[in-house]
């Protein structure tokens, strides 16, 4: 009735590209969207091609949005078979105009396809142009929603030539870079961070804020050699801005050295055709910082000068500080007055309050979040990293990606679900922009171009479905959604090793969907990876399973084969099981199909049966089927799929049920050769086992490689923290030799290492100022007492200090600090009064702030210390919950977590304590340190298996991106052990009243 009700008001058919409108038209169509750019196109070419008329309002002359109006040209995320879906034919179609992919591939080195903007444009342009039933409004803007009982009923748009044109539409979407139609609608959004109360995710601050990420104006520059093209020097133009943006002008490259790369590499990072360049510079270039959202269009283009003198200024620093005299604006990309992008690089925008919201828990843990099997609503895919821009907080910018309060673990790869892009109660509308329903953590990894185009295109899709069944958004059937999307070749889930060309892609993405097979994830680089393992040979367990899920029966029993076997499945036996699994039956034929199943193989009926129903298509296509051969993965995804059909067999819900909320300990798990390639737990040939205080370990944030001293030869071994290999070593001329020399080391967070000596009279600390460089003296004192056994740095540059551990039993440390980066000082001993820590004083030590540690003895209590004003204080209020370990040999605090990591060795007796009772005598903890008096409580339990061996530590580090702990024995080498916990979830979220038909 509602799509009939509006037919009636006007019944024009939009078809054309080139419809001419009254001055004060009214007309209907089925799906409005507002927004031109790369979610709001691929929403109205996905919507026109399921048969439904479209108006699509822009205003700018281009389409596109970020990545050709606001020239962020180079394509981040959705490589390899990810290209899927709109993304995959909008790449092609700017591959054609260059003639072939590989043009694509410019040497950019932060993408492999790249193109220049107009390009970007007038790929669009063919695609809607080749599209029927689309109508496009170009410079036109929206200035009304029309609203009614809860239900957004369509728009007035403002033409260039100021005249207004009233739509009404079944569905509206709001596809606008800075979600300008949410407040127009009356549709609740958030703006900015919202505090860890509110979404459950530990990373977000404590109380929440409209901080928004920067944005930037991308210009194009280009390569005018041999001409000079230097430009005026813009308004506000400081040059101190720019220090640390190139390597041959930064000031103090000690500082910069780890974040700062030179002209050359810098300019290649956005690296377009014909001598162009994208400029998108985080490292002290051309982000701005502010928040525009809620400015009214004049008051942005007032402000949005200082954001084009920050881009304009960069290139001014670059001609006349770098001396690059020959790179200006290229004059012919933009019909621009200034020749700057339409609008910027809009990173977040408003967010709307969805029916449902994807959390940070939703993004580390698919299976496990507390918001339920989200993934099993998936339309739209990724596989970028959360990564933020936000200059304020790094002046420095030793990682430009992270924030005070916003340190993030690596995510999986994405899986958009459906209720993002529904609004929670508003009817008629649609989101599928940056607008979509994600936190503002989440937006650092679901705003990028490929992203937002299979967003489009999964909201066009249903938007198209809710015309043509005359229902809402909300009440689409999400199987009907992507199966549409499948059709599209639109992948779902975000395998690496399953393209959308695969004969087994459907069945895969559908299975997948189901909760019948789970993906395996994997952090290779920037980019995540989940893998299918389509050719992977399946056992009897395997088999057992996956069909017991998709049945949707907790256990299943079989004739035919052991379910719990480990051995090989045959294809003769898979035939047998699905065959008595899905009720018999017989075949029409009894004359053999294949040529290696006769009348008499035990399992003829079976395989007739099968080849009958189409099972064997596309994996037994011949005359043999090869009986005794395996199954693999992807036939047995396909049989399943044909035969059960769990997608639509298994309900799915718009909004999952959420899992109940456990904050249980989750044991350690030690990383071995069927899981984590390379951690065997066995030592190398140099590791020649000896005592704790011989030997340190480091983890270098910059380069994920485990350094380990080795005193015996006075060296430092590089080795790989993914699979523990040995990688080499660190330049050791100048150390010198003598006892107990490489006592312990540790890394700044910008890569920088130090090491020192165990001594008292001529104590030592070197410094490298990367793993290639050599090594140098950063201090040499005489100390009160021999010193040495535990090295911490805190800060990096001009900011460091590096705390030292002593060897006596008053529980004193050191603090050494620098002024220039590079050599240091004693600048205080810490003693706190009263404090015995035993007679090999401390063994453990970690930094919480520059005024507050923790430590612990070889034989006394965990303690925390504060700084206030010249002295140091044990703190009484702190309460280690029971956390006695003799011999503990390292602490760290990990600020991610407001976690403590401490391993203990105890060859002795079992006197470890968790939470007050005793267990290993050897093994390691995490703690969730209380506030204000609270106590410690446990946040991982020990480990599963008992050290023996007099397993010493010799030091650990955490790496808060894999959430890895890599702990180091004395006497069996090092071993890297992980864990997933799970994450606190606020009980008092509410999620949604609505729910799916």
């Amino acid at each position: 009735m509602f799509r009939k009700f509006f037919l009636l008001i006007l019944t024009l058919v939009l078809c054309s590209q080139s419809i001419v409108f009254a001055a004060s038209s009214i007309i209907t169509t089925d799906v409005l969207v507002i927004g031109g750019g790369c979610g709001g196109v691929a929403a109205s070419i996905q919507a026109a091609r399921l048969g439904v008329s479209v108006i699509l309002v822009e205003n700018t002359p281009w389409l596109g949005g970020m990545m050709s109006s606001a020239g962020v040209s180079c394509f981040d995320g959705n490589n390899g078979t990810l290209r899927t879906g709109l993304f995959r034919e909008v790449c092609t179609t700017i591959a054609n105009y260059y003639g072939s992919v590989a043009s694509t591939n410019t040497g950019c080195w932060v993408t492999d396809f790249a193109f220049e903007p107009k390009v970007g444009n007038i790929a669009w342009q063919q695609l809607v142009s080749t599209t029927s039933r689309i109508t496009t409004l170009f410079n036109s803007t929206c200035v009304q929603v029309l609203v009614s009982s809860n239900t957004v009923l369509g728009a007035v748009i403002q033409t260039h030539t100021n005249d207004t044109i009233t739509i009404y539409a079944h569905v509206t979407i709001d596809a606008t870079e800075y979600g300008d139609i949410l407040p127009l609608a009356g549709v609740e959004y958030k703006i900015g961070r919202e505090a860890q109360s509110d979404t459950g995710e530990y990373a977000a601050p404590t109380t929440a804020d409209d901080l928004v990420q920067d944005i930037t104006y991308c210009a194009i520059f280009k390569n005018y050699a041999p001409d000079t093209v230097l430009i005026p020097k813009p308004p506000g133009y400081d040059a101190s801005k720019y220090d640390g943006s190139i390597l041959e002008t930064t000031s103090d490259i000690t500082i910069h050295l780890h974040t700062v790369y030179n002209f050359n590499y810098m300019m290649s990072y956005g690296k377009l055709q014909n001598r162009k360049f994208m400029i998108n510079w985080p490292i002290h270039g051309n982000d701005w910082e502010g928040n525009l959202i809620e400015m009214s269009p004049t008051q942005r283009l007032i402000a949005l000068d200082s954001a084009k003198n920050e881009t304009l200024g960069f290139l001014y620093y670059i001609q006349n500080v770098y001396g690059a005299k020959t790179i200006g604006l290229d004059t012919t990309e933009y019909p621009t007055a200034d020749h700057l992008p339409f609008y910027p690089y809009i990173r977040e925008c408003r967010r709307m309050v969805s029916a449902v919201t994807y959390r940070l828990p939703d993004v580390t843990d698919r299976y496990g979040t507390p918001s339920g099997d989200l993934y099993k609503t998936s339309v739209a895919v990724g596989n970028y990293s959360i990564d933020h821009h936000h200059k304020k907080f790094h002046p420095d910018t030793n990682n430009p990606f992270r924030i005070q309060g916003e340190n993030y673990p690596k995510n999986q790869t994405l899986t958009i679900p459906y209720g993002s892009l529904l609004p929670k109660q508003m009817d008629g509308f649609m989101a599928a922009e940056k607008n979509i329903g994600v936190t503002h953590i989440v937006n650092g990894a679901t705003r990028l171009q490929p992203i937002v185009i299979l967003t489009g295109q999964a909201a066009g899709a249903a938007a198209a479905i809710s015309c043509l069944s005359a229902i809402q958004p909300r009440r689409v059937n999400i199987r009907q959604l992507q199966q549409v999307l499948l059709d599209a070749r639109a992948a779902l889930f975000p395998y690496s090793d399953v393209e959308d060309s695969r004969w087994s892609f459907q069945a895969i993405n559908r299975t997948s969907l189901s909760g019948v097979f789970m993906a395996t994830d994997s952090t290779e680089s920037w980019i995540k990876y989940s893998y299918f393992y389509p050719t992977k040979i399946q056992t009897k367990f395997n088999a057992g399973q996956a069909v017991s899920i998709a049945l949707g029966f907790d256990s299943i029993t079989s004739n035919y084969i052991n379910i719990i076997s480990t051995d090989t499945l045959t294809r003769a036996e898979l035939a047998l099981f699905i065959w008595e699994q899905t009720g018999y039956g017989n075949p029409t034929s009894w004359i053999p199909y294949f040529t290696d199943v006769s009348s008499t193989h035990s399992a003829f009926t079976a395989v007739q049966v099968f080849k009958e129903r189409g099972y064997t298509r596309g994996w037994a296509d011949g005359t043999t089927y090869l009986p005794n051969s395996g199954v693999t993965r992807e036939i047995l995804a396909v049989v399943i799929d044909r035969a059960i059909d769990p997608f639509h067999r298994l309900p799915v819900q718009l909004i999952p049920v959420p899992r109940a909320i456990h904050k249980l300990p989750v044991k350690w798990k030690r990383h071995l050769t069927n899981s984590v390639e390379g951690w065997t737990g066995y030592p190398p040939s140099w590791f020649i086992p000896t005592s704790d205080y011989y030997r340190d370990m480091a983890l270098n944030p910059m380069t994920k490689h485990l350094l380990i001293t080795d005193f015996l030869n006075t060296t430092i071994h590089i080795v790989s923290a993914r699979d523990g290999s040995d990688i080499g070593r660190l330049d050791n001329d100048g150390i010198g030799t003598g006892i107990r020399n490489l006592m312990a080391i540790d890394v700044d967070t910008t890569g920088v290492i130090y090491a020192c000596n165990y001594d008292q009279s001529a104590f030592r600390i070197y410094r490298w100022a990367n793993e290639s460089a050599r090594c140098y003296l950063a201090c040499q004192t005489s100390l009160s007492a021999p010193a040495g056994r535990v090295i911490n740095v805190y800060g990096s540059g001009t900011q460091t200090r590096i705390y030292i551990t002593s060897g006596i039993s008053s529980g004193w440390f050191h603090i050494f600090t620098t002024s220039n980066g590079s050599t240091f000082k004693l600048l205080e001993t810490a003693a706190p009064t009263g404090i015995n820590v035993g007679s090999n004083g401390l063994y453990g030590l970690a930094i919480e702030t520059s005024d507050r540690v923790y430590t612990k003895g070889l034989t006394s209590g965990l303690r925390r210390y504060f700084k206030s004003g010249t002295n140091w204080y044990n703190d009484a209020a702190f309460d280690n919950n029971g956390f006695y370990n003799s011999g503990i040999s390292d602490l760290r605090y990990v600020s991610e977590r407001n976690w403590l990591i401490g391993f203990a060795c105890n060859p002795y007796g079992p006197v470890t304590t968790y939470n007050g009772a005793t267990v290993n005598s050897t093994g390691a903890l995490i703690y969730t340190l209380g506030f204000n008096g609270k106590p410690m409580t446990t946040a991982i339990a020990p480990l599963e298996e008992t050290i023996t061996n007099l397993n010493d530590s010799g030091g650990l580090a955490y790496d808060p991106d894999t959430q890895t702990v890599y702990v180091l024995m004395a006497q069996n080498g090092y071993a890297a052990y992980s864990t997933t916990p799970i994450e606190p979830y606020p009980i008092s979220v509410e999620l949604s009243a609505f729910s799916a038909e």
